[in-house]
């Protein structure tokens, strides 16, 4: 699953409560930033503070809230809606270009329905096709057809 984060998310809060120890493929689109914290320290500062495990619980609530509703919302809507807030979330200056695999797992969208879409895209002139799985994208358009999702 793709989680777009924002200022002050966590990346890794599994970890450090050892629930979970599998990678995750973490990729940066832009300037980032990013703080390592020693286990050690983790262990013996973090995992015995009572604020920092209450501050991390509530943390860890909100996240699984957050995606319940992004699931829930994001299945409710007609897939060239939920692809267009795709597009526009994962656009950096102004080109789009994630790998079809990578958004058909997300929406949970067939790979001839992806194409389709991709293809009515750029029909309409709202993608503009530069390479492979390259795309300029025209954000008022998308963000118009995005719209329309919440007007409904």
């Amino acid at each position: 699953m793709i989680q777009f984060l924002k200022p002050n998310d966590w990346i890794g809060e599994l970890e450090f409560l050892t629930t979970e120890n599998t990678s995750k493929q973490v990729i940066a689109i832009g300037d980032t930033t990013c703080i390592t914290i020693p286990n050690v320290l983790v262990n013996q500062y973090l995992l015995t503070n009572v604020d920092y495990l209450k501050n991390m619980n509530q943390y860890l609530t909100r996240k699984l809230l957050e995606r319940t509703d992004m699931m829930i919302v994001g299945q409710s809507y007609p897939f060239k809606f939920r692809l267009a807030s795709f597009i526009l979330a994962d656009t950096y200056r102004g080109e789009y270009s994630e790998p079809h695999a990578v958004v058909m797992a997300y929406l949970g969208i067939s790979y001839r329905h992806l194409l389709n879409t991709y293809q009515q895209f750029e029909t309409a002139q709202l993608l503009i096709k530069v390479g492979r799985n390259r795309y300029q994208v025209n954000t008022a358009k998308l963000k118009q057809l995005a719209g329309k999702a919440i007007s409904r």
